[in-house]
Formats: structure tokens, sequence, C-alpha cells
């Protein structure tokens, strides 16, 4: 698939273009979230566990605080800590697919098997012990997530190389006397382009899920810094029958944001698909 065709698939398979309105309407309330709404971390005691109101959409919580305010900036964060695994893995885990299974022999093997190592340690395991180490930083579960997620990609690039690294125009290029970086950019890299960025792009959602799991753990955010998963655990557990909104407006962030974001790489799969055909 060529990038012009990547481009093109949402706009020909109506679920990429559900999945691609919504999470780009809710990076836009997130982008504009410091413009328009209060601080997350604003009291005011006077009115506490307050339902839905004009002045509160979301209600407030335990301190006062606008539930809105707090999960949009919640929501934020999730979206930057998963943009950032998704760009690391993908990058890391695309190149290193692709040189692997363009260079074949020894390197292969020896990547093949630290992927193998990769995949067969827990990922929770050792995110947790990462946010243990370096308690309170996002950039820990940044680095774990983007480990565990990077041999996944790898898998998926490498199988793609391999089934174009025979195709003839590569043949051709190789007898004329291309180079194997020249053949990688002009040929395999353009030809390889769409697994790539959709195995990539679909960690997108995984990570959110990564990130909230390990929040609402206690791990990770910065304690002062909202995120959905903590907005999710701790003192709205205790809160859940007094003010049950504090659970619900997080919880449904998680959903849309994984959901659209899962529907916009569903659409480039399927187009993917329809155009093989």
């Amino acid at each position: 698939m060529t990038i012009d065709a990547i481009l093109s698939l949402p706009r020909r398979r109506r679920i990429g273009v559900a999945g691609l309105v919504m999470i780009a309407l809710m990076v836009a309330i997130a982008a504009l979230a410091p413009f328009g709404l209060a601080s997350p971390l604003e009291q005011d005691l006077e009115n506490r566990f307050i339902n839905a109101s004009f002045d509160h959409p979301f209600g407030t919580d335990q301190f006062g605080r606008d539930q809105l305010s707090r999960v949009v900036h919640a929501s934020r964060q999730s979206l930057i800590v998963a943009s950032l695994v998704a760009l690391i893995s993908g990058l890391g885990g695309g190149v290193l697919g692709i040189v692997s299974g363009y260079a074949g022999g020894r390197f292969d093997l020896l990547v093949q098997r630290a992927v193998d190592a990769v995949f067969a340690l827990p990922l929770v395991v050792l995110a947790l012990v990462a946010v243990t180490t370096y308690p309170n930083s996002r950039l820990a579960i940044v680095i774990v997530l983007s480990i565990g997620f990077a041999p996944i990609i790898v898998r998926v690039t490498r199988a793609s190389v391999l089934s174009v690294r025979t195709a003839p125009f590569v043949e051709a290029s190789q007898a004329m006397g291309a180079g194997g970086l020249q053949i990688i950019v002009r040929h395999i890299v353009p030809n390889v382009i769409g697994p790539w960025l959709i195995v990539a792009g679909t960690q997108v959602g995984v990570s959110i899920l990564a990130e909230s799991s390990l929040s609402f753990l206690g791990f990770g955010a910065p304690i002062a810094d909202p995120s959905l998963g903590s907005l999710l655990g701790g003192e709205a557990q205790t809160f859940l029958h007094r003010a049950p909104w504090l659970i619900i407006w997080p919880g449904l962030a998680i959903t849309l944001l994984v959901l659209s974001i899962n529907l916009l790489f569903e659409g480039f799969a399927t187009g993917a698909r329809a155009e093989r055909r």
C-alpha cells in the first residue's frame, strides 16, 4: 500500500470515518482544555459532590473539583502517553523489522530470538518494576510499554518484508546494482508501510488501556496530575455510592478513546484487505 492509498482509506470506509471524527473531536477538546476549563486541581469545598449542573456538567468530587476539567485533562495525558508509545515502538520496531527481514541470516536470527525473549517477559510485571523504581513517572511507563509493544511491530513488518523481498522488481533492482539501503527506501518501505502503520496505530488504544490500568493501581501518573486510571481508582471507589459520576465519566472517556482509535484503524485494515483483492 502506498501513502496516498492509506490516506484515502478512511474516506472509503464509514467505520474509519466514524473513528476519525470521534478521535479528532476528543483531541480538539483535550487541546483546547487549558483555554476554556477551570484548573483540574482547583478546589471549592462549598460545592462538594454536586451532581451534573450548568456550572459543572460532569459534577464535582469530594474536594469540589470540576470533574469535566479533570476528565478532559486526564484524557489529554493518556493520549500523549499512548501516542509516544506508538511512535517509539512503531519507529523502532518497524525499522528493526525491515532491516531484519531484508538482511536475513544471523542478524535476522538474533533479532527474532531477542523478540522471543521480550515476548516471554510479563509486561505488567515489568511495568510495575519500572514505575516502582521510578515512581510517579510517565516516562517509565512510556519506555516499558514501548519495549513491550515493539516486538509485535517487528514481527508484522518483517513478515511483510519477506513477502516483498523476492518480488521481481526487487530482484531487478539488485541485478542493476542497487544497494541495500536504496532498495529498502525505494521498494521495501513503500510496500510494507501499510501494515506497519496499521499495527503501530492499534497500539495507541492498547497503550491507553495499559496506562489507565497502571494509574488505577496507583503507579505512573504524578499524584497531582489527573489520569483516567487514577480518576477511576482511589477515593472514587470510596464514594462510589454517593457520587457514581466520579466513576462513570472517566470510564466513558476511556471507552470512547479506545473505541474511536480501534474504529479508525479497523477502517484502515478493512480498506487494505479490499485493496489486496
